[in-house]
């Protein structure tokens, strides 16, 4: 009898037992819930970052082609600034020579009026 006695004690008990465990399922629910929301969070988040880093990339390799367009341009100028003085170098070596050529021409001709000047000088003498 004493077992009969005990039973709806145990009753209370594990109704009261059931009722504490129902409360904590629906807390743990809660916070299964709110840990799945923080998760679905960070995978957007996780996805705006993977959206930035390709974005950059990309970016990145545009700046590249960019950069090796503007090496390939100052290697064209840089051929076309010692193809100009090459040839700045050449037409100072033809006016040089130039010069050289009239001195010589001025020389001659100046010896060719002196002697020039000298028959006349005696042709006038004889007559």
């Amino acid at each position: 009898m004493e077992n009969e006695a005990n039973i709806p004690e145990d009753i209370n008990y594990l109704k009261k037992e059931n009722s504490l465990l129902k409360a904590k399922n629906q807390a743990l629910g809660s916070q299964v819930e709110n840990l799945v929301e923080k998760l679905q969070y960070a995978d957007k988040i996780l996805f705006l970052y993977e959206n930035i880093a390709n974005t950059a990339n990309k970016e990145l390799q545009e700046a590249y082609k960019i950069i090796d367009a503007f090496e390939s341009v100052e290697k064209l100028s840089s051929t076309e600034l010692m193809d100009a003085y090459a040839t700045i170098k050449a037409t100072e070596q033809v006016g040089e020579l130039s010069r050289s050529e009239l001195i010589c021409k001025d020389k001659l001709l100046r010896s060719f009026d002196s002697r020039l000047k000298k028959k006349k000088n005696t042709v006038s003498a004889i007559k």
